[in-house]
């Protein structure tokens, strides 16, 4: 009997990720939420995301 974890990733490693860059940036203006709810509503199994470091002023 298999290992229910080893299957798992097994099946992950035969499967193709479709992953939103910067959401679905062809559809909603990219690094937005809106872009990545729409690569979520377009079947991406994940989205990437650009983080910049800001200066807080006060």
């Amino acid at each position: 009997m298999k290992h229910p974890k080893f299957i798992s990733v097994f099946r992950l490693l035969n499967s193709v990720l479709k992953i939103g860059h910067r959401g679905a940036k062809f559809y909603e203006p990219e690094n937005t939420l809106r872009s990545f709810r729409k690569a979520l509503e377009l079947g991406a199994n994940a989205v990437e995301l650009d983080v910049r470091r800001t200066r807080e002023v006060n």
